[in-house]
């Protein structure tokens, strides 16, 4: 069995089961393309260990891939392809464990008050970052699926918004309050012109392109500093 079939085997069985297997499905692809176009059984423990090490320090991703490439192994050897799991037993000492920060309201002020102030070189508008922060307080919403959203998952005339294949591949509707919907109604009037498509993202960049998790984040990451 080569090594990029029974990866794609793999993906294809745990979708049809339910799962995204998203970013499994890169770091999975990610190790047959740096192996090679080779035999699974070729692949020994130092290639494991040499595609989970990477060059940089070790952190939680190491782990992260690492369950990865053991899942996918157990699977191959349960159909026989190879007859000995290449991960070598020892693993590095994880990092401190991130320890999450509860929010206050008065915490919220600040950071609403702060983010309607320009700054040259910030990622988002301040009006932009601004709903951001009251969508994903106002919703409970995950990141990802904040910056996803278009103007056709948003009712405003019913107040509802359309959460569209999250995990595991299910779609939800979530409640929009009357106070967020006045603030999710003025900064579209603001961003987008009259008659946008409606796949147009609810949440735009400065060059009116949708924002990315990372550029969210990394914004929120200036904010908090500020």
């Amino acid at each position: 069995m080569r090594l990029q079939k029974a990866v794609e085997e793999y993906i294809e069985h745990k979708r049809s089961l339910g799962m995204i297997f998203r970013s499994q499905a890169v770091i999975l692809r990610a190790f047959a393309k740096a192996q090679g176009d080779i035999d699974i059984q070729e692949v020994s423990g130092h290639d494991t260990r040499k595609f989970l090490d990477g060059n940089g320090p070790v952190t939680h991703s190491w782990f992260g891939k690492y369950g990865t490439l053991r899942g996918f192994y157990r699977f191959s050897l349960a159909r026989h392809y190879i007859v000995q799991i290449p991960l070598q037993s020892s693993r590095p000492r994880p990092p401190e464990e991130f320890e999450p920060y509860i929010y206050t309201t008065q915490d919220m002020r600040r950071l609403l008050d702060a983010a309607q102030r320009k700054r040259e070189g910030w990622l988002l508008e301040p009006h932009t970052l601004r709903m951001l922060l009251l969508l994903l307080y106002g919703t409970g919403l995950r990141i990802g699926e904040a910056v996803r959203l278009t103007l056709a998952d948003l009712d405003l005339s019913a107040g509802v918004l359309t959460i569209r294949e999250s995990k595991f591949y299910k779609s939800r509707f979530v409640p929009v309050g009357v106070d967020l919907l006045k603030a999710l109604r003025r900064y579209i009037a603001r961003q987008w012109p009259a008659g946008a498509p409606a796949s147009t993202p609810l949440l735009g960049t400065r060059k009116a392109n949708r924002v990315t998790r990372q550029q969210a984040e990394r914004s929120f990451q200036h904010l908090r500093k500020e």
